[in-house]
């Protein structure tokens, strides 16, 4: 999602994003190095207007998905992969 943040998209591209996931809400398969997720909220904007902040419109999306990842090292995990199904 960095990336997402970093790019110049112009007035329609969003500005605000927030995702909110509980813990209890994730599951690890270790051996698989694979991960599922349910009930994350997807906050953002999106800005219609002429000029920056002319219309600006909050949306939240409710998601789940999966996913595989790899460690990089014993704090860090890098994903290698993310399907969300809305």
């Amino acid at each position: 999602m960095e990336q997402f943040i970093n790019l110049e998209l112009g007035n329609e591209a969003s500005s605000y994003w927030e995702v909110t996931l509980e813990p209890i809400d994730i599951s690890l398969e270790v051996n698989h190095t694979s991960f599922r997720f349910k009930n994350a909220k997807f906050k953002f904007d999106v800005n219609s207007g002429v000029s920056y902040g002319d219309d600006v419109n909050i949306f939240t999306k409710q998601v789940s998905g999966k996913g595989s990842y790899q460690f990089i090292d014993d704090k860090t995990m890098h994903l290698t992969e993310l399907k969300i199904e809305a």
